[in-house]
């Protein structure tokens, strides 16, 4: 009885969102935050204060300084997510298949439900009974499966990441068991197919490149690019696929991973990716008077991301093996102030957009008490829109994570174990929940 009203516990539920574990990857807790918060911010200068681009909602995204343009590519933090979900997620599996030369596939899919599922279900009766947002189809999101379907067809349409993780961690046990030898060659190999798939798409549905500027909102959900190149696991898997290299360098070649990064040429690569992470994610490609060639179009269009997702496996291979000139950019992102938001990372993305809805409706109901009217160009209204989106969210997902999400991931750590037990990390297991 004890065992059983300690899975309900509160208290270790509080104390395991501030308690950072000592053996934790420390400086992926950064990466987790800062891709979390990035797509916020996008989610609230999207649809949040501007709303429908209207032509005074394109003029504030073409007005924007240069270094505001990361603002506009949050995007790019979904990315960020799925290598950190691969990297965690083969930390698991190739430790039991080096232990047992097994998987127990029903201990790891029952692990990965209790961890992912009841948030989801939360977030669907809080869709349903609210009515803020279109819920007919629920069943698509709470089975995974939302990325199957149009957009407009979908109700809380901002989980079809979370449906790509989910049909990866169905798929990639299968693959890690029957790759026995040669592990590192065959998941390279994965990974350019990946591009390749976006390139044969690209190449055989030649409509598919629009300039970046017209992609906004709504013409976005409404055009081939959405269901075509941004939301299906075919062209979105070579992300996850990164992280799954990174650790298998990190587990089995981590001394000539860190002599690699520590010589003139691995430091001359680290610092051309680091310069393409910069240039991709800060480079304001919405605006109008950005018209990139043909070319260019390709090259953006089929490798952008995946760049992007090499960017940052790098960076965290190279942080982890104690690379001397990442050491600051390390200690940073392993700050202790972002292992809370790290351990609300999910919640957070889950529940941001009802914080965003009654954010804006509680704060022009406070202009119109004091006779103003939301100015699009006011910086201190932007602001706080923002700042009520986060604390909005910050306290929905903590009171989640305490109530529904600790006690369902303690249920899970007591199923019964095989010989080999899964890694924990700080014990505590870290599986990288879905943006």
């Amino acid at each position: 009885m004890k065992n059983i009203l300690s899975v309900f516990s509160l208290r270790e539920a509080f104390h395991s969102l501030l308690s950072r574990p000592r053996a934790n990857y420390h400086c992926l807790d950064g990466l987790r935050a800062m891709a979390v918060l990035w797509v916020i911010v996008l989610h609230v200068g999207m649809f949040g204060v501007i709303g429908n681009v209207d032509a005074g909602g394109r003029l504030l995204i073409e007005s924007a300084p240069f270094l505001l343009g990361w603002i506009y590519n949050g995007n790019y933090g979904v990315d960020v997510f799925f290598v950190l979900s691969g990297f965690l997620i083969a930390s698991i599996i190739f430790k039991e298949i080096d232990a047992s030369a097994d998987i127990h596939f029903v201990r790891f899919y029952m692990r990965r439900i209790l961890r992912l599922s009841p948030a989801l279900i939360v977030l669907a009766i809080l869709s349903y009974s609210t009515n803020l947002y279109y819920h007919g189809n629920l069943w698509y999101n709470v089975f995974y499966v939302s990325n199957f379907f149009p957009i407009l067809d979908i109700s809380i349409p901002w989980t079809w990441s979370l449906a790509i993780e989910e049909q990866f961690y169905l798929l990639f046990p299968l693959v890690a068991l029957l790759v026995k030898k040669r592990k590192l060659a065959i998941f390279i190999g994965l990974f350019l197919f990946a591009i390749g798939i976006r390139l044969y798409i690209v190449l055989d549905h030649p409509d598919l490149l629009i300039q970046a500027n017209q992609w906004l909102p709504p013409n976005d959900f409404n055009r081939p690019y959405f269901s075509e190149l941004y939301v299906g696991l075919h062209v979105r898997f070579g992300a996850l696929v990164c992280g799954v290299i990174a650790l298998l360098l990190y587990r089995y070649h981590r001394h000539a991973v860190e002599k690699f990064f520590n010589c003139n040429s691995g430091k001359m690569v680290m610092f051309v990716l680091l310069a393409a992470f910069g240039f991709i994610a800060v480079i304001n490609l919405n605006r109008s008077e950005v018209i990139l060639s043909n070319i260019e179009l390709y090259l953006y269009h089929v490798l952008s991301s995946y760049i992007l997702s090499l960017s940052v496996a790098a960076t965290m291979l190279a942080m982890l093996v104690g690379t001397a000139y990442l050491r600051p950019l390390q200690v940073f992102l392993s700050l202790k102030i972002w292992y809370p938001i790290a351990q609300l990372a999910y919640g957070l993305y889950l529940f941001h957009f009802f914080a965003l809805s009654f954010s804006r409706y509680l704060f022009e109901n406070i202009l119109m008490a004091r006779n103003e009217t939301f100015n699009l160009y006011n910086h201190f209204h932007m602001l706080s829109i923002l700042l009520l989106t986060l604390v909005g969210s910050a306290i929905i997902a903590g009171l989640v994570y305490v109530t529904v999400e600790r006690p369902f991931m303690n249920l899970r750590d007591k199923l019964p174990v095989s010989s080999s037990r899964p890694p924990v990390i700080g014990g505590r297991e870290q599986t990288q929940a879905s943006v």
